[in-house]
């Protein structure tokens, strides 16, 4: 069980990684998109890159939650309470909480919002890192 529950922390890492990197993707493309839009070998696979990663930024979210319930239920029942592990859940799942408002409420990629989900990414990576390294 207990190896069951590292594969788990590990994939809801992988999948909140797979989320965020299309930040990451469009921030470069928009500080380069002269550089990458003049040379076709890269403007090609890179924007597909950034088409994949903007199109199913929810889903990775979503899955990131599904496996962070199954983590963290196993990791509880198994290991007992982890202070890093549950603050790091706690921001994934407002993460989720804000991501669903922003789509389905707000609908609009701008405002408060916007910015809390940005900033509890940020956050949730450095809680991540804090939780893995078990500081």
């Amino acid at each position: 069980m207990n190896k069951l529950g590292e594969l788990l922390g590990w994939l809801t890492a992988i999948f909140y990684g797979a989320s965020a990197i299309s930040f990451f993707l469009k921030a470069i493309y928009h500080r380069y998109a002269s550089t990458i839009k003049n040379s076709l070998h890269i403007n090609r696979p890179y924007t597909g890159l950034m088409k994949f990663a903007i199109r199913y930024h929810r889903l990775f979210g979503g899955i990131a939650l599904v496996t962070l319930a199954a983590h963290f239920y196993i990791q509880l029942t198994t290991r007992g309470l982890n202070i890093s592990g549950a603050f790091a859940a706690g921001l994934l799942v407002l993460q989720a909480i804000l991501g669903a408002v922003g789509t389905y409420l707000v609908k609009v990629r701008k405002g408060l919002w916007f910015y809390l989900h940005r900033v509890t990414a940020l956050l949730l990576f450095i809680a991540i890192i804090f939780h893995v390294l078990k500081i």
